[in-house]
This record gives C-alpha cells, sequence and structure tokens, in this order.
C-alpha cells in the first residue's frame, strides 16, 4: 500500500517532490526542446495543463516545508508561489496574450526555454534550504525496496556531484542508481581492478563495458581504480552529504544493512578527495 505523502519521512517527501516537478514541467520540457517552434495554441494548451496542477503541489510543497517544530513560510511561499510554478505560468500568459502577427515564434521559443531553465534552478535551490534529517539506519532483512528506496532518495537529491566508493563496484549500479540522473551531474565511481569473470564480477574491469557508454553520456564522468590499501569500507558522497554503507549498494536489502548519515566535516572531503586524485583514471568523458 502507497503511504500517503504527509506520513512519508523527509528524504521520501523530497524525493517524490522532486519527481512531481519533474513530471508537471515535463510537457513545457517538450515544447522548449522541439524541433519546430511551438505556435501560441500549443503554449495555451501548456497554461491550462500546468494551472490545472497548481493547487495539488501547493499542498504537497506545504506539507513538506512543516516540521513538528517549524514551518518554512518564506521557502513554502517561493517554491509553490510567484518565484516558481505561479511566476513561470505568469510567464506563459504574457506569451500567449500576445498579438500573433508578425511573431518570431523561434525567438518566443527561445525566451520560453530561459523562463523554464530559470524555474528549473530557482526550485532547485530552494528545495535544498528545507533540512533533511538523515537518520542512521539498520534495515531488517529480506527488504530491498525499502532499502533500495532510502538510498534512492539520497541520491536523487544530487544537484552538484554523486561519489561513490567500493571495492567491489558492480554493473547493476549503474542501471539502478544513475538511469534517471542529470547528465550534467559530476559523478566519480571509485574501485579496485577486480575481476571481470565469475559469478561476483566486481571492479573496474568487470564495469568497463557499461561505463565506456556512461562516460558518452555523463558530461562529467570518472571510473577511478584505486589500490586495496587506499580504500575500505563504501561510501556514498551527495554534493557535500557522506553516508556510510556497510554493504554494497546493489546488495543493500539481501541481508540487514547500515545506511549511516556519516562525517561530512571538510576533512573527511578532502580524504576522500585524496582518494580519488590519488587513482588512476580508468574512464572519463
Amino acid at each position: 500500500m502507497i503511504k500517503p505523502f504527509e506520513e512519508l519521512d523527509k528524504p521520501e517527501q523530497k524525493r517524490h517532490l522532486i519527481m512531481l516537478f519533474g513530471i508537471m514541467i515535463a510537457p513545457a520540457r517538450e515544447l522548449a526542446q522541439a524541433t519546430t517552434p511551438p505556435n501560441l495554441m500549443d503554449y495555451r494548451q501548456l497554461f491550462a495543463r500546468m494551472a490545472g496542477t497548481e493547487g495539488s503541489w501547493n499542498g504537497v510543497v506545504r506539507t513538506f516545508t512543516t516540521f513538528k517544530d517549524a514551518y518554512f513560510d518564506d521557502t513554502s511561499s517561493q517554491l509553490s508561489g510567484l518565484n516558481t510554478l505561479s511566476g513561470f505560468l505568469s510567464d506563459i500568459q504574457n506569451i500567449v496574450n500576445r498579438p500573433p502577427a508578425d511573431l518570431d515564434l523561434t525567438a518566443l521559443q527561445l525566451q520560453f526555454e530561459t523562463a523554464l531553465d530559470e524555474l528549473y534552478q530557482q526550485f532547485f535551490k530552494l528545495i535544498e534550504q528545507i533540512p533533511i534529517d538523515w537518520q542512521a539506519t539498520l534495515s531488517e532483512a529480506n527488504t530491498p525496496l525499502t532499502v533500495y528506496m532510502r538510498i534512492s532518495d539520497a541520491i536523487a537529491g544530487a544537484r552538484r556531484r554523486l561519489d561513490y566508493f567500493d571495492r567491489y563496484l558492480r554493473e547493476d549500479f549503474y542501471d539502478l542508481y544513475l538511469r534517471h540522473l542529470d547528465r550534467n551531474l559530476a559523478v566519480r565511481l571509485v574501485t579496485l581492478e577486480g575481476s571481470k569473470n565469475g559469478r561476483k564480477s566486481s571492479g573496474a574491469l568487470a564495469v568497463t563495458p557499461i561505463s565506456d557508454l556512461t562516460r558518452q553520456e555523463f558530461k562529467n564522468y570518472k571510473l577511478v581504480q584505486v589500490m586495496p590499501k587506499d580504500m575500505h569500507g563504501r561510501i556514498l558522497r551527495v554534493d557535500d552529504t557522506i553516508f556510510y554503507l556497510d554493504a554494497s549498494v546493489s546488495d543493500a536489502g539481501r541481508y540487514p544493512t547500515h545506511f549511516a548519515h556519516g562525517d561530512s566535516r571538510p576533512a573527511a572531503h578532502q580524504a576522500l578527495d585524496k582518494i580519488i586524485d590519488q587513482g588512476t583514471v580508468i574512464h572519463s568523458s
């Protein structure tokens, strides 16, 4: 049974809100990226579709920005108001109210795309202002979906970088966690040389084929190979937040798995940066 939005914890709400935002602006993305510039009727239809979602959107935003002892009123009003959806709808209205005569549809599409990019940047800037309390958790055995979703919650929030350190990196990490990420993210996957034979193939040798495909899509991607002495535990870094895992994210949920918010002080980031810098880059975009 799917939980109501208000019953989700904050990391789950954040991931869900990002997903809803993506769904909501998807029709606008299609117009902005259309090979043939949209006409005024296309914009009018988009306005009608997006205006119909505004009420439900405002509801989930208010829930996400409300805590037991605090309500982030300013951020909430911006997320649901003038600087995001309502402001963007106003931009669309200004477009569709223009006289059709001598209208440069190509220039109009460029203006529309600019407004959409500003909306996108503003949304993620605002959503990061809501504090997410990552609690250390020990999942129960045989709950792969629960563990997968918690890790996905963390990864879905990446806006600048995603680094994953795993001695036994496997191909399924790419499919499970990279598939839906923004291709502009800086991604660093750090592992050992490993093996490409046997049931438990892992490491740089095992992921070479899919890594080669990945570097062709991501603008800032590296597969880094390090020595066994340089890396022990599994670490996930999302922007400036560090998480520790006692099992590979590919195995999470198959048995009790510890997923904890780790030390994110500058010294910890410097230690991770040093591991990356001293490694050998196998693939780079």
